[in-house]
């Protein structure tokens, strides 16, 4: 998969965040489980011999601002 392709699946990924994280379709384990498979995202991007650091950087930056808005989430559930 490309960099252009992960960073257009971070932005997917976060949209997603967004418009389910109050709904009732935002179960904990799913959440956590999205989060690893975000972590393993970010060490396919460091690995990869295409891409310009730059846009490297942006798309762990993007992966790191959905994991928070996960995270933020899992609490939030976890406090009901």
């Amino acid at each position: 998969m490309s960099i252009l392709s992960k960073t257009t699946l971070c932005t997917v990924l976060s949209a997603i965040a967004l418009n389910f994280s109050s709904s009732a379709f935002a179960e904990p384990v799913r959440w956590e489980a999205a989060i690893a498979h975000l972590e393993a995202a970010k060490e396919e991007i460091r690995k990869a011999q295409v891409g310009t650091p730059a846009t490297k950087e942006q798309a762990i930056r993007h992966i790191n601002q959905t994991i928070e808005l996960l995270k933020t989430d899992i609490a939030i559930i976890k406090e009901r």
